[in-house]
């Protein structure tokens, strides 16, 4: 299995100069807003800014090892989580919805 080195620790465009860095208009829409908005060619603006969300997120989860929960997150048994000062693993299926599978292994602890 290929272990990979950590990542340097610098967010794209986190220097940018003002203005070069413009929330993309639609994430979860995508590329076709470009279409609609810009004749489908998006400004670099739009770049910079998609690269510097995933560096964030990256450097989230580096810096913090364990996600916040959130409740609009499907969570699937086992999964790490942590909420306030607590951490842990659920023994069910947690939704978004706030609904819980069946427990696993009867709600026991493996």
């Amino acid at each position: 299995m290929t272990h990979y080195s950590r990542p340097d620790e610098l967010v794209f465009a986190s220097g940018a100069k003002p203005g070069e860095v413009q929330g993309f208009p639609d994430i979860p829409r995508g590329w076709g807003v470009a279409y609609d908005q810009t004749a489908g060619i998006p400004p670099m603006e739009w770049f910079n800014a998609l690269f510097k969300r995933g560096d964030e997120g990256l450097r989230y989860l580096l810096q913090r090892g364990i996600a916040d929960w959130s409740a609009t997150e499907d969570y699937p048994v086992d999964a790490h989580v942590q909420e306030g000062v607590r951490s842990g693993r659920p023994r069910w299926q947690t939704l978004a919805n706030g609904r819980r599978s069946t427990p696993a292994n009867g709600g026991r602890r493996r």
